[in-house]
This record gives structure tokens, C-alpha cells and sequence, in this order.
């Protein structure tokens, strides 16, 4: 495996200290990097497709 993969899928899997600590539960949850990534692609999507809803019902005029 070539350098630079071997880097991108350590630092997918590696914990995310920043939302490990804004999103502690008492059950002692971590988060990866990679988990982080796809929740903040969900969220655009999401706010995305709420756009769309909202010029489809004539919200922007």
C-alpha cells in the first residue's frame, strides 16, 4: 500500500479528540475522524435538500 493511503485510512480510523470531548456520553463514547466526515456530509445533504424543498415551494421569491 502506497504511503499516503496508509496515512488517509490512519487518520479515518484514528479518534477524533475535538468531538470526543464536545460529544461525551457517561458511557464512555469516542468518535473516529471518519465518523465525523460522514455526519457533516449528512448534515449538508440534508440542509442541501431542505433548500431544494424550500425554492420548490416557492420560499424564495
Amino acid at each position: 500500500m502506497r504511503p499516503t493511503t496508509t496515512s488517509i485510512k490512519k487518520w479515518w480510523y484514528a479518534k477524533s479528540d475535538l468531538f470526543t470531548t464536545m460529544c461525551a456520553t457517561e458511557l464512555g463514547e469516542t468518535f473516529t475522524h471518519g465518523e465525523v466526515v460522514i455526519a457533516h456530509i449528512v448534515l449538508v445533504a440534508f440542509l442541501i435538500i431542505a433548500g431544494i424543498a424550500g425554492a420548490m415551494e416557492g420560499g424564495m421569491q
